[in-house]
């Protein structure tokens, strides 16, 4: 039996003779994966129905040690670079490079938008307080770079919103701006706060989808958050996850 699972094992791992020098080494590598992919399975590591395939954790693998150890050779690949590897592949709550979105443009961004309540199944939150704890959340991108927003917890049906309910908000003074970096980094700040500071890689649905049960529109926008204040996901994972509709006609 192990030598039909080394067979198979280096069919996927065709080229990793770099990483490993013997057939038991092969087998500590794959354990170590499964391991760390078991681990934190669901928290920081996500796919559709929790599943990944030797061949998925193998690439995950390769493409992180051709970005990232070149350096210091891909025989010395630790538990971290595991890790890491994985929570770039399969980051929480599913991966947007293998989902029907694009990154956004300014044009995208500019309006009014809401929450889309039915996400919160699928809320990612790596705080141990929440910075976003409502259930009802309401955001407008001006073309100048002013950002407004208004937010409730409520246990009855989010409110129906409208652009005139943000008419009072647009009288107080401007505290919020955003700027969309031409790689869809999404730049929130505040004067309000010093060095306050949102990093959030944005994406546009283009086709319907859905995850875990959750449906993702064409239009909506997903907001997988990259850094909070000093608390980056570079070596934890997407530290939160959005979901929101545009409102309609805005």
């Amino acid at each position: 039996m192990k030598k039909i699972i080394l067979c198979l094992v280096g069919i996927i791992f065709a080229g990793f003779s770099e990483f490993v020098s013997a057939e038991d080494d092969m087998m500590m590598l794959i354990d170590r994966m499964a391991k760390v992919s078991r681990q934190y399975n669901g928290r920081t590591i996500c796919s559709e129905g929790g599943r990944r395939t030797l061949g998925d954790l193998a690439k995950a693998l390769d493409e992180y040690t051709e970005a990232h150890l070149s350096w210091r050779g891909k025989n010395n690949v630790s538990d971290k670079d595991i890790y890491l590897s994985q929570i770039r592949y399969f980051p929480c709550p599913f991966n947007p490079r293998l989902a029907p979105v694009k990154h956004a443009v300014n044009g995208d961004l500019t309006g009014h938008w809401e929450l889309v309540p039915a996400s919160l199944k699928i809320k990612i939150n790596l705080f141990e307080r929440d910075p976003f704890p409502s259930n009802c959340e309401y955001f407008a991108f001006s073309e100048d770079g002013d950002m407004r927003s208004f937010q409730m917890i409520t246990t009855d049906t989010c409110p129906s919103v409208a652009a005139s309910d943000f008419e009072k908000i647009k009288a107080l003074p401007k505290v919020i701006d955003w700027r969309l970096g031409s790689d869809g980094m999404l730049k929130i700040t505040r004067t309000d706060i010093p060095n306050y500071i949102e990093l959030w890689d944005a994406f546009v649905v283009t086709s319907s989808f859905s995850q875990a049960g959750v449906m993702f529109e064409p239009g909506d926008l997903l907001l997988f958050m990259d850094q909070f204040m000093q608390k980056k996901r570079e070596e934890i994972g997407t530290l939160y996850f959005r979901q929101f509709r545009k409102i309609a006609g805005k």
